[in-house]
């Protein structure tokens, strides 16, 4: 998996391969780009709410642009665009048609949103979790460790816990025999072989 960062805020042409390790000091980027996974992901902020502002306002508009693209483990991008749209009027003035255009593609095919594909997005990569109740809380935990653990046959397993501890048992009785016979060898003067032999 892996996020590629066209041009996010302050952010251009970075990518990440997911998992990874943002660390840096202040300033530096790490929420901007979280922000950007969220944006691609949902459409949305890290709290769930409409962006307000997805590009630098610092920039000129036709530059005011959001573009992420999130590649998953079988090769399909997602890509969200967020740009201005420009017209020139008929005394050939260039103005603004549509301030924030937003075009999702899948696999550079147009489609309306794919945000309904990352709906755990908000339960593992925001603060969703922490600010459910407690109940809640522990339904989402029980549920996702239950949806990750190998199927378990519970009878099967037992009795070979059984062999295995029939077969200690063994292995003890074996051990303490040895020990047993070791206590009884006594040191006995050999007697030589004469050499005819």
């Amino acid at each position: 998996m892996k996020v590629v960062i066209h041009k996010f805020k302050t952010i251009e042409d970075l990518t990440l391969e997911i998992p990874a390790n943002i660390t840096g000091g202040n300033g530096s980027g790490k929420t901007t780009i979280l922000e950007a996974i969220s944006f691609c992901l949902t459409g949305k902020d890290m709290s769930g709410s409409e962006f307000k502002q997805v590009y630098d306002n610092r920039q000129d508009l036709h530059d005011a642009i959001a573009d992420v693209s999130y590649f998953d483990n079988y090769g399909n991008e997602f890509r969200r665009t967020v740009a201005p749209v420009f017209q020139t009027s008929r005394a050939g003035v260039e103005e603004i048609k549509i301030k924030r255009n937003t075009v999702c593609k899948k696999n550079d095919i147009a489609v309306n949103d794919f945000a309904s594909e990352f709906a755990d997005f908000y339960k593992f990569g925001t603060d969703y979790f922490f600010r459910q109740k407690e109940d809640d809380q522990r339904k989402i935990f029980i549920d996702t460790l239950k949806s990750r653990m190998p199927d378990y046959d519970i009878i099967t397993n037992s009795l070979k816990l059984k062999e295995l501890v029939k077969a200690q048992k063994t292995a003890v009785a074996d051990i303490e025999l040895l020990r047993e016979l070791q206590k009884n060898t006594k040191d006995v003067e050999v007697p030589e072989i004469p050499e005819e032999l």
